[in-house]
């Protein structure tokens, strides 16, 4: 078979592409043949995988470590890394914040725990979830849904009104808002389908919960107000926002991931 080896720009390249590279991506895009890109396809941003033509490779070859592009671009396929070895004083002058920390796969599958011959539902976990507003139940639903498939032994929904929800998901626990987190839980989740009128105060529900709690939706938009307060929790804080929710809580709009570092450190949250 033809290969095609793209090594003629590196992850420094910004902009569009000029002549003659312009030309020669193009006419290597259209031949039938492997293409193999080293470290990043020619045309390519290495910063954040932006890049209006492209090398259109269907192996990149990153070299020392994975950079942003390789992570962040949907436009690569099969990504390989190669090892290279770096002076150590190098590597010990970088700050942890420039760090890109990530998992593979593989390495995701190792961290669902395993279940024992002895397992039960009350032993993998108890989720609540907060939300569904009348008009909005299926959001709540579907979080519920997700926490069950995902491992959770035991799912709570506090719901605005229970009667719409009843018999759609039998293996989901119902409760009222007005009874809203009435027994212990290992993760808690605000938001989905919730509305931004909240009526109830969370203040003291949420200074009992000792675990996780994780804000989607219009909790975000609570949180952003005051309507809970990020002292109020004592557990590891997740926040799952859009980038539009992720502008409301920053207050402007910057490159995203100096927008999600901020975000991190104002929170304290993942």
């Amino acid at each position: 078979p033809v290969i095609v080896i793209d090594a003629l720009l590196g992850t420094g390249f910004k902009g569009r592409l000029n002549s003659p590279r312009k030309e020669l991506v193009e006419e290597a895009n259209k031949l039938t043949a492997l293409r193999v890109a080293v470290d990043i396809p020619t045309g390519m941003n290495g910063d954040d995988g932006s890049g209006e033509l492209l090398f259109d490779a269907d192996h990149t070859i990153a070299r020392g470590y994975p950079k942003w592009a390789h992570l962040t671009s949907p436009r690569l396929k099969k990504i390989w890394l190669v090892r290279l070895e770096f002076d150590p004083a190098l590597i010990g002058g970088i700050g942890e914040e420039e760090k890109l920390h990530y998992l593979t796969p593989a390495e995701a599958k190792t961290l669902f725990p395993g279940r024992t011959l002895e397992s039960h539902k009350g032993s993998c976990g108890k989720v609540g979830i907060l939300g569904g507003r009348r008009e909005m139940l299926g959001a709540a639903l579907l979080a519920g849904r997700s926490a069950l498939r995902s491992g959770s032994g035991l799912a709570t929904l506090w719901l605005e009104d229970l009667a719409p929800a009843l018999g759609l998901m039998p293996e989901l626990m119902l409760e009222e808002w007005s009874g809203f987190l009435n027994k212990e839980l290992d993760v808690l989740a605000i938001g989905p389908g919730l509305g931004r009128d909240f009526p109830l105060n969370l203040e003291a529900a949420l200074k009992r919960h000792a675990g996780t709690v994780l804000l989607d939706a219009d909790a975000l938009h609570l949180l952003k107000e005051g309507q809970i307060g990020r002292e109020w929790i004592r557990g590891p804080l997740i926040l799952t926002h859009n980038p539009g929710e992720m502008k409301m809580l920053l207050g402007h709009e910057g490159e995203r991931r100096d927008d999600v570092l901020e975000l991190a450190r104002r929170y304290q949250a993942t």
